[in-house]
């Protein structure tokens, strides 16, 4: 019995050992960031945070580099680093319980459309094991976002929450642009997809086989979102 105990104890020591040593978070980033392919590049920003009672020496590396056409990633960790840089060669100093803002990655589209995702690592560097990660979707497409948004217009989903069903609302006035409206949750799997067909209308959307809970509608025009609604759904 006092060895089983004793062995249980000693698992909840390493476990709440594993827990406090997540000393590092990342706000105040964006997750997709939109741009041209005529723009010379597209920066991202990002604060990391050191919420230990210890201070750190964070290293920034890049852990995925999944690049479209001749779309080219570097980063600045307090110094800049090229393309062909996926680490830091030295860690940034954050002291404990503070942030740094040094930290910003930039994509170069040289003229190409298309979707790039990279993601960041930041980790102690007398403990890698306390780390986190970031992952940046880049969204390039040769029309301005604006045009689109202008372009199409989607009302709220009503009646919100909903039970049974729920009703949009949409108008687009470039009936070349390829629109869907999707619903997906907050870890963005989607449950729901429609073309939209015709120029308006109002669109019926079963919600009785979705679990309660909150989830977005959104609407995509040529692969680009343009807007997004929260949508609760609560059954009787």
């Amino acid at each position: 019995m006092k060895k089983a105990l004793l062995t249980l104890f000693f698992s909840i020591f390493l476990f709440l050992a594993f827990v406090n040593s997540q000393s590092l978070t990342v706000t105040n980033f964006q997750p997709v960031i939109y741009g041209l392919s005529t723009d010379p590049f597209i920066g991202a920003d990002a604060t990391v945070n050191n919420i230990s009672n210890s201070d750190k020496n964070v290293m920034c590396e890049r852990i995925a580099n999944n690049l479209a056409g001749s779309h080219k990633s570097s980063f600045c960790w307090d110094v800049c680093y090229g393309p062909n840089t996926s680490i830091c060669d030295t860690p940034l100093f954050v002291s404990a319980n503070n942030f740094t803002q040094a930290f910003k990655g930039d994509l170069f589209p040289y003229g190409t459309t298309g979707t790039s995702i990279v993601d960041y690592k930041f980790f102690d560097e007398q403990n890698p094991s306390d780390f986190t990660t970031i992952s940046i979707m880049y969204i390039i497409g040769a029309t301005a976002i604006n045009e689109l948004t202008q372009n199409i217009q989607i009302t709220p989903p009503y009646p919100n929450p909903a039970d049974v069903f729920t009703y949009i609302g949409y108008t687009n006035n470039n009936e070349k642009d390829n629109v869907k409206i999707q619903i997906v949750d907050l870890l963005g799997k989607i449950y729901f997809t429609k073309i939209l067909e015709n120029k308006s209308g109002l669109l019926t959307i079963q919600t009785d086989n979705l679990q309660n809970g909150i989830y977005f509608v959104r609407s995509i025009a040529n692969e680009i979102p343009t807007s997004t609604s929260k949508l609760i759904v609560s059954h009787k």
